[in-house]
Formats: structure tokens, sequence, C-alpha cells
């Protein structure tokens, strides 16, 4: 029995070291040189994205809700005369949140009542008018802005032109790093492009105490700067 144990387990360190050592014959040798590049294309902005909010407290919940809704409609109606479609107006977020204070006295928790927070994304087709609605919606009843961000609505031929580029850096890192180890680039075996899908888009907080402030005396200026989009490659090349 242990012979049949014996023969077994030989033949089967056999069979795996027959298996590994076809496996590693098999594999193709590093020949090529290996490369990323990177495309990044700078656009001008044409659409803008608003977050605000309608914030309300009450002590009741019902009450809290009331005065939110009837806010909000005013805030919607507002952002609607400047011309924004209603497909273009989403909400986000809608919450409703118990308040509590801690007293010193007695060290315990006391109810102040409830807080609505209604969320709502606006976007801005016309950039330029992007001023315009955040004045708008401030003076009907919101009362939180987030942040304003600008982006290019179509990057297609912007993705392009980085694609392009990303492919040009790849070739000069290639010829350059082949050309100092005293070689010379053939032709491209391989070449992939990371996923990357991002548009950098500029970004603006603010502080909404402070615009409603000034928002009855001019207009909100708002300058949406450059975005970028970028695109890398990995490619691999013949080395001569």
């Amino acid at each position: 029995m242990n012979v049949n144990r014996k023969f077994y387990a030989a033949l089967v360190s056999a069979v795996f070291l027959l298996g590994a050592a076809l496996y590693a014959s098999s594999k193709p040798e590093q020949t090529g040189i290996t490369v990323t590049g990177t495309g990044i294309v700078t656009t001008k902005p044409d659409t803008a994205s608003i977050t605000l909010a309608v914030v309300t407290d009450d002590r009741e919940a019902a009450s809290a809700a009331a005065k939110n809704a009837e806010l909000m409609a005013a805030v919607t109606k507002a952002v609607l005369n400047c011309g924004i479609k209603a497909e273009d107006m989403a909400t986000r977020n809608y919450n409703v949140y118990r308040q509590s204070r801690y007293n010193s006295q007695t060290g315990e928790q006391e109810e102040k009542g409830y807080q609505v927070s209604n969320n709502l994304t606006v976007t801005v087709r016309n950039i330029n008018e992007t001023g315009k609605v955040i004045d708008a919606a401030l003076k009907a009843g919101a009362n939180q802005l987030s942040n304003v961000s600008f982006y290019t609505n179509d990057t297609t031929q912007a993705y392009t032109q980085a694609r392009k580029q990303a492919v040009m850096h790849a070739q000069d890192a290639a010829r350059v790093l082949s050309e100092s180890a005293g070689r010379k680039t053939g032709k491209l075996i391989f070449i992939e492009e990371f996923a990357n899908d991002s548009v950098y888009r500029n970004a603006v907080a603010f502080d909404t105490a402070m615009l409603k402030s000034s928002v009855y005396e001019e207009s909100t200026p708002i300058n949406p700067g450059d975005t970028e989009v970028s695109v890398t490659v990995k490619a691999v090349f013949e080395l001569k």
C-alpha cells in the first residue's frame, strides 16, 4: 500500500512539473518596450451646474415641511422664469432632521424642533446666465448654495485631440528610451487606452450670506475659467 501511495505521489509531481515547464516555455519573451503617454486638452466650458437648497426650521415637522415646500415652489418658479427648462432641474436630496441641543444645567439633550432640507440641482445650458439664475434663486428663498461647477457638454472633439496627443507622447517616450539604450524603436505591437472618463471641472464654493447681501446691488459675477480632458494610453513597441 505504501509503495502505491509513493508511486501516485511521484506521478502527480511529475505531471505538475511537466505542465509548469511547458507553460514557461510557451510564454513569449519580453523583447519590446512598454511606455505610457498622456494627452490633456483644455476646453472652454459651456454648461454650469448649480447646487442650491432651501432649509427651514420649526417646532413641528409638518410646519417645517410646509414652509420648505412654499419656498421651494417660489425658487423653482424663479429659475423657470430665467429660461431654465423643467428637465434641467432635479431634486437631489430631501431630508427631515430632528434637532436638539445640550442643556448644561440639566446635562440632558433638549428637543429644538425639526429642520427640513430640500436640495436642487440646476443645469444652465447658457453659461452666461449662471449669475442671473443664482440671483433669482436667492431672491426667491434659496438659503444655501453649495457650489457651481462648469464643464463642456460635448467633449468628443477634445477627447479625439487628447488621444492623438497621448499616442504621440508614448511614441516620443519609446524613442527616447530606446535611443538612450543604443537601440531603435520598431513597429507598434500593442496599445490600450486607460479607463479615464474624467472631465476636470472648475468648481466654486459660495458664501450664501455674502451673496444675499449683494444680490440686490449687482448681478453675481461668474468666471467659469477652463476645463480639461485627459487621456492616457499604454503602448508596446518592438525594440530593434
